[in-house]
């Protein structure tokens, strides 16, 4: 745009599929089912960015990017056209940011994004609800009884919105000091993420033998019989829990001597919000068994230290070894700690052997069976704390000749504290259950560890004599 100043680039990609999804429910009762179905989906994607310099020392940047998919009819096919759904899921940032030399020992980078991500998920014969705050009438009405028979399925009964933004500011402070590069930073983020969903609100019909089904032929339904079960769950519920993570860090590039260099650096994690300690518990939820006093939860104490070591043994950069330990810490999923927000707010409804058309009976609602099934609930431990991996490298490299080389690398890692779920009212004999009134009281408690353990051994020959390997 400005020579030597101002700088674009852009970029456009599409991806458009055409397919079919084919129902075969090989009783003859389901023939009107049958059949191959248009099933189509795109994925497109745009990118541009702007780079100027401000002056010999400062210069900005601005990037946006989009990614924008469609999804149709996911989960149709075979003998099963139940709660299949159709999906957006729109994505977008914008990242603006700034470096600053001010000196050449002395380097400033500035960053700031504000990004959107979205899941939009609905049944295939409605408009796709896009607020997860609160679902239209119309499209609580879109969603469809289902039917479930030995040999078919039948009902778009789902819907599921998700709704993230974040707001991020970062920066990091470099500084070069004789054989030592100094380098600290942070990295905070607020995220607001709100998910709607409604499933099966509608209510399933469960039914032991095969029936003639036609789903465009009203008088099919209406001569249905002898149904099994009825389930149903009401009402349409949103939840909302914003998060803030935050990251400080500094490190070290220390060149100890023409052939040694090492790596020093301590990051330390915190996670505000995911541990629900921001969720007030209604009167009902704080009689949940065992669940404890949420506002005392959190984990403050994830500091990350990080080494790492290269050694050139000859000085010839022939010969070189290389080693690394460091601890890394990993987010809790915001949608892993919705259950516990959820608890006691929704009404399952399971009827056995129920009536049929009308499985409550005269004069009855749906929320008139919501008090009769024991609770299932599910929370977060009171010592529930981010998960982490130790990790453990070292390698060895060897150059051969001028354009062949060896590498070979070993990886073990051992993590910790990923959740597990624990029914803590278990039944100690036959079906009876400890905690009578209550049905499963799941706790997801931090006591899953794993180890992974690699070789990787790999030879380079660089382009000579008009071809390269690897």
């Amino acid at each position: 745009i400005l020579k030597d100043r101002t700088h674009f680039y852009l970029a456009f990609e599409r991806t458009q599929t055409s397919e079919v999804y084919t129902v075969a429910a090989s009783p003859t009762y389901y023939s009107a089912n049958n059949g191959a179905f248009t099933k189509p989906s795109h994925d497109q994607m745009f990118t541009a960015r702007v780079d100027h310099k401000l002056t010999e020392k400062q210069a900005l940047f601005a990037r946006y990017a989009q990614e924008w998919n469609l999804l149709s009819y996911q989960g149709c096919g075979g003998a099963t056209v139940r709660n299949c759904y159709n999906g957006e899921i729109p994505r977008q940032s914008l990242v603006v940011g700034h470096t600053y030399t001010l000196s050449p020992r002395l380097l400033n980078d500035l960053r700031f994004q504000y990004a959107y991500a979205s899941y939009q998920l609905g049944p295939p014969n409605a408009p796709i609800p896009t607020n997860p705050g609160s679902y239209s009438q119309q499209v609580l009405n879109s969603l469809q009884t289902a039917y479930t028979f030995p040999g078919f399925s039948y009902g778009f009964g789902y819907a599921d919105t998700g709704v993230e933004r974040r707001f991020q500011l970062l920066d990091s402070v470099s500084y070069v000091l004789g054989k030592h590069t100094f380098k600290a930073g942070f990295d905070v983020s607020y995220i607001p993420f709100t998910d709607g969903a409604a499933s099966n609100y509608n209510g399933t019909w469960t039914f032991g033998t095969d029936q003639v089904f036609d789903p465009n032929n009203a008088s099919t339904i209406a001569a249905l019989k002898n149904p099994t079960s009825y389930t149903q769950t009401i009402p349409f519920i949103s939840t909302k829990i914003p998060t803030t993570p935050l990251g400080l860090y500094g490190e070290d590039e220390w060149k100890v001597s023409r052939k040694i260099t090492v790596n020093l650096g301590l990051r330390w994690e915190r996670q505000f919000g995911s541990f629900n300690e921001r969720l007030n518990y209604t009167t009902a939820q704080s009689q949940i068994p065992f669940i404890n006093n949420n506002k005392a939860r959190g984990d403050s104490n994830n500091f990350a230290p990080r080494i790492g070591l290269v050694w050139d043994i000859t000085g010839k950069s022939r010969d070189v070894i290389r080693a690394g330990y460091g601890i890394y810490y990993n987010n809790i999923q915001t949608l892993q700690n919705f259950s516990e927000a959820r608890n006691l707010a929704s009404c399952s409804i399971s009827i056995v052997n129920p009536s049929y058309p009308n499985p409550f009976g005269a004069g009855k609602t749906a929320a008139d069976y919501c008090s009769t099934n024991k609770p299932t609930v599910t929370f977060m431990a009171p010592n529930f704390q981010n998960p982490y991996a130790q990790q453990y490298s070292a390698g060895y490299s060897r150059q051969i000749s001028n354009n062949l080389s060896v590498n070979l690398d070993g990886l073990y890692s051992y993590s910790l504290h990923d959740y597990r779920t624990i029914d803590l009212n278990f039944p100690t004999s036959g079906t009876t259950r400890p905690t009578t009134g209550w049905n499963i009281i799941n706790m997801r408690a931090p006591i899953a560890a794993s180890k992974y353990k690699a070789l990787f051994v790999r030879v380079d020959k660089r382009l000579s004599r008009r071809h390269m390997y690897t």
